[in-house]
């Protein structure tokens, strides 16, 4: 799933392409191969004068010709797909890559945190949409006690950010710290 992500199209779909393409060119190749023996079929017998009837003997060979190249095409392309998959659009596991929507993500957390939070969550929209059932028929104060639930929602998810990027600048920061150590006293690299 990671080359997807990466490249915005799957690969499979690419090769897809390709192959049909292919077909489409081996295709025309048989229509024109059909054209030039009829017409090479007619020129014969106009100068040999003969009722030579060749239309079954060309399609014949037509045919014998048009499966023999969707054959050959077939075993090229299915090597060709298959060496493409393995080798092209492959991703190497011990190949740290991050995708840009998942950058400055900490996956670090165990999983127990996140079950909290969702479990938090989860808890507040089932206030929430209690509290929204009593305010909209009518129950005293519930728009206040729903204004601090929404409140509360919005504080969740900005905790969550705001301790992203306090992580993220913890990284930056020990980067910046890395390049300084490497200078000199006169602020050249060593």
């Amino acid at each position: 799933m990671l080359i997807p992500e990466i490249l915005g199209f799957s690969p499979q779909l690419l090769l897809d392409d390709i192959i049909n393409i292919s077909n489409n060119a081996v295709q025309d190749g048989v229509n024109g191969m059909e054209e030039f023996l009829e017409k090479w079929v007619d020129e014969r017998a106009k100068r040999q004068g003969d009722d030579w009837d060749s239309t079954q003997e060309v399609e014949q060979g037509l045919v014998a010709f048009q499966t023999l190249l969707e054959h050959h095409t077939d075993l090229a392309f299915d090597f060709f797909e298959a060496w493409s998959l393995r080798n092209i659009f492959v991703v190497p596991l011990d190949l740290p890559i991050v995708v840009p929507h998942q950058q400055n993500l900490d996956l670090t957390h165990p999983p127990e945190r996140e079950q909290e939070l969702m479990d938090e969550l989860e808890d507040l929209r089932k206030q929430l949409d209690n509290l929204l059932d009593k305010a909209e028929s009518g129950g005293a104060g519930g728009k206040s006690v729903v204004d601090t639930l929404m409140e509360r929602v919005h504080e969740i998810g900005r905790a969550e950010q705001l301790r992203t990027a306090v992580e993220a600048m913890g990284g930056v920061r020990a980067d910046l710290d890395a390049v300084d150590s490497s200078k000199g006293d006169d602020g050249m690299e060593e």
